[in-house]
């Protein structure tokens, strides 16, 4: 053997490149801990179920019917002119009213 090829083989390197082994090293600074791995891999399939619930009960709720009183026609306020719910507004002399106080002011005149 030449003396290159010695010291490559004596340094544990495979293969014709001494500049590039083939035998890596262990890393020697972090200490191998299997625990550390399985932790991860429980707390990424735990972020994964709880994406899926929370899409799953999303869409669950953007399937729901409406009820009867978001369905409802929109009046208009005799006072101030706001639109809202035909179930929110207090009614009176066949006028809508948004509010109590509005209700005691009766229907602007313009």
């Amino acid at each position: 053997l030449s003396l290159v090829e010695y010291c490559v083989r004596d340094a544990g390197v495979g293969g014709s490149n001494p500049l590039t082994p083939t035998n890596f090293p262990a890393c020697r600074g972090a200490p191998h801990n299997p625990g550390m791995g399985r932790f991860l891999i429980l707390v990424i399939a735990l972020f994964v179920l709880i994406w899926l619930l929370r899409n799953a009960l999303a869409g669950r709720k953007r399937g729901r019917p409406e009820s009867p009183e978001a369905r409802s026609d929109l009046v208009r306020c005799a006072h101030c002119g706001v639109h809202l719910p035909r179930v929110e507004a207090r009614s009176a002399g066949g006028r809508h009213f948004c509010s109590e106080e509005h209700w005691r002011l009766g229907a602007r005149e313009d």
